[in-house]
C-alpha cells in the first residue's frame, strides 16, 4: 500500500514554477511582430483554400461571413486563455507544461502525446493545402468584377442546396459553418511553445495572439463574402472553390496567380506547423517525461 501511495503522488506531482537547478538554454530574441507573423503563416490556409468554399456550398451560403466571425470569437477566447497561461508561465511547452504545473505529471504526460498528435496530423494536412499569399489578388480582383450582383439579386433560386438570400440554411446552418470554421484558426497556439524565447512574454504573447487572430478573420471574412459575391453560393466548388470561382467570372488566367502564390506560402505554413512539435519534446525530455537526448 505504501508503495501503490508513492506511486500514486508521483503522477499527481506538479512541476514548480521555478525548479531548482533548471537554466534556459534559449535566447530571448523573439519580438511582438515575429509572434504575429508566425501564428499567421501557420494558420491561413484550410480556411481559404477550402473551408471557405465547403461552408458556404453546404452549411451557410453568403452568412460564411458570420460564421467566420463567430468562429473568430470563439478562438479569441480559448486564445486569451493560452495567453493567460503563457503570461504567467513564460516557458516553452504550451498545454504540457500548464498541465504539469496546475493539474500533475500523469496529466501532463497525456497532453504532451495528444500535443504531438495534433501536430503531426495538422502538419499533414496543412501539406494538402495552398496558402495565402495570393489573397490580396483574389480580396481586390473579385470585389472589382462583382461587388453586390449574387448579393442583391433578386431571383431566389431553390436546390439541393437551400433557398436564395442571405440565410439559405436558416441560422441553424450559419452556427453549424461557424463549428466547421473554427477549424480554420486553429494555430494560434503555436504561440504558447515560444514562452522562453519572448523579450517580453507577459506583453508579447497576449497582443500576439489577438492581433495574429484579428488578421486571420480579415483575411477569411474577405475571401469568403468574394467568393459569395463572384458566383451563387451553390455553384461554388467543394475542393477548389477559389480557380473555379475566377473561371465562373470569365478570369481563368487568374488560378495561375494563384498557384505560384501558393507554392510560395507553402513552406511558411508547413514550418509554422512543425514549429511547436520540437519545443514540446524539448520540454517533456527536459522533465524526465521523454528520452534525455531528445
Amino acid at each position: 500500500m505504501q508503495s501503490m501511495r508513492s506511486f500514486l503522488r508521483g503522477l499527481c506531482r506538479r512541476k514548480p514554477l521555478e525548479p531548482e537547478g533548471e537554466v534556459s538554454t534559449f535566447r530571448r530574441c523573439l519580438t511582438t511582430l515575429d509572434l504575429v507573423a508566425l501564428v499567421v503563416g501557420s494558420t491561413l490556409g484550410a480556411g481559404v483554400y477550402v473551408l471557405s468554399g465547403e461552408v458556404a456550398r453546404t452549411l451557410a451560403g453568403p452568412s460564411i461571413i458570420i460564421s467566420f466571425f463567430i468562429a473568430a470569437l470563439a478562438s479569441v477566447f480559448a486564445g486569451l486563455c493560452y495567453a493567460e497561461f503563457g503570461a504567467r508561465v513564460p516557458k516553452t511547452g504550451s498545454a504540457f507544461l500548464y498541465s504539469y504545473v496546475t493539474v500533475g505529471e500523469v496529466w501532463a504526460f497525456t497532453t504532451g502525446w495528444n500535443l504531438q498528435l495534433s501536430y503531426v496530423i495538422g502538419t499533414s494536412s496543412v501539406a494538402r493545402f495552398i496558402i495565402y499569399v495570393n489573397i490580396l489578388v483574389h480580396i481586390f480582383s473579385s470585389f472589382l468584377k462583382l461587388f453586390f450582383l449574387n448579393l442583391t439579386s433578386t431571383i431566389n433560386i431553390t436546390t439541393q442546396y437551400g433557398v436564395g438570400g442571405f440565410f439559405p440554411f436558416g441560422f441553424e446552418g450559419t452556427l453549424a459553418g461557424a463549428a466547421t470554421c473554427f477549424y480554420a484558426f486553429v494555430g494560434f497556439d503555436c504561440i504558447a511553445t515560444t514562452g522562453e524565447e519572448v523579450k517580453n512574454p507577459q506583453k508579447s504573447i497576449p497582443v500576439g495572439i489577438v492581433v495574429s487572430l484579428l488578421i486571420c478573420f480579415l483575411a477569411y471574412f474577405g475571401v469568403s463574402a468574394a467568393l459569395t459575391l463572384m458566383m451563387p453560393y451553390y455553384r461554388l466548388s467543394v475542393q477548389s472553390p477559389l480557380p473555379v470561382a475566377f473561371a465562373y467570372i470569365g478570369w481563368a488566367a487568374a488560378k495561375y496567380v494563384v498557384a505560384v502564390g501558393s507554392l510560395c506560402a507553402l513552406s511558411t505554413s508547413l514550418l509554422g506547423s512543425m514549429f511547436p512539435m520540437p519545443h514540446v519534446l524539448f520540454a517533456m525530455a527536459r522533465d524526465g517525461l521523454m528520452f534525455k537526448s531528445l
